[in-house]
Parts: C-alpha cells; structure tokens; sequence
C-alpha cells in the first residue's frame, strides 16, 4: 500500500472540511468502522461541490459511478480529522474527485488516515440520466483543479486560467476580468481576439 506525506497532500489540495467523529461511528474494534468512511467522503464531496462548484443538486444532480478507498490508517474516537477534495479530471458527463482523510492523533501526531478517488456522474434530476456537467459547475471546477485552461462551452475564444496558469507573452487577448477570488487562488476571464 502506498504511504503518503502530510504535509505534500495538505499542500496539494485547496479545499478543507472538518469532519466530526461521532460515538456512534466507533466499531467493537474501538476504532471508525471501515463502511463509515464512505460517509465521512460522501460529505466532504457535497460541501465541496456546493461551496467550491456552486452546483444545484436539485436540478442536475451527482451520482456516484466508482469508488475506491485506501484505508491506511484507523481513526479514533479522540482523532481531529479534516477531509481534503480536489478535482482531479473533468469529462463531458463524468468527473473525479480525489480525496483524503488527514489529521491529528490524540497524541497530536500527524496522519494521512485514507485516501479515496470517486468517478462523479451528473444527472438529471428528474430521468436519473446523465446530461454534460452545467457550464458554471465545469469551469469553477477547472480552475480550483489547477491543471490546465478550460475551454469554455458557451465561448470558442474564452478560456479560464487560475493564477498559477501560464499566459504566453504573445498572446493577444481583448480583455481580462476577476471573476472570483477562492482562498490563494485567483480566477481570470481571459477573452482572446481572433
């Protein structure tokens, strides 16, 4: 099983929620029952997709295609845990969530205590078919990704860069505009000229 570095994963993912263990979480083993994982993930993707996409679950919904969990180390009822989700790859109806379960023993030691990865598919709400991933959803989540532009849908000549992106000296571009700030990152409207 491969081991992961704490301190690399924390800095290689920008979103963050807590995650309270609950009493009732604890198995007779005196640690998180493996199938409450799923649960403690199951919530850090909701917040994710809510506060960092933005996305309506009530009109095109995500249901979950794959799941596969790396248990690596069990929690504890005393453990303070926090779950990191980035998004990992962007399809046309599909998406990946990367996710990790980290945090600090009762002792206060450091820990990478999971690590999961989700294949995401959007759907419509009322024919639980899948439909392309809502416009608004796909570029906040391309740009929290960090990984290259995306090209936009609705626009041939508009791309979306975080501030970490490269943009080419050459480039010939007829306006730029903020679009949101999220923590360290910076989101640009980068209109190009033909």
């Amino acid at each position: 099983m491969p081991s992961y570095d704490y301190t690399q994963v924390k800095s290689e993912f920008p979103f963050i929620t807590p995650i309270q263990i609950r009493f009732s979480d604890i198995d007779g083993y005196l640690h998180v029952n493996n199938g409450v994982y799923f649960s403690y993930f199951e919530h850090a993707r909701a917040v994710f997709l809510y506060q960092v996409a933005g996305w309506n679950v009530m009109t095109i919904g995500t249901v979950v295609g794959r799941i596969e969990i790396d248990y690596l180390r069990p929690i504890h009822l005393e453990d303070q845990v926090e779950a990191f989700v980035k998004c990992s790859r962007l399809g046309n109806s599909s998406f990946d969530l990367e996710q990790f379960l980290i945090g600090k023993d009762s002792k206060g030691n450091d820990h990478v205590f999971a690590k999961c990865k989700c294949v995401m598919v959007a759907v419509d709400m009322k024919t639980m078919k899948p439909v392309p991933i809502p416009v608004q959803a796909r570029e906040k989540l391309a740009l929290i990704q960090g990984l290259r532009p995306c090209d936009c849908p609705h626009s041939q000549h508009t791309l979306l860069f975080n501030s970490q992106s490269y943009l080419s000296r050459s480039a010939k571009f007829s306006s730029i505009s903020l679009i949101q700030e999220y923590g360290y990152l910076v989101w640009l409207k980068i209109n190009f000229r033909e």
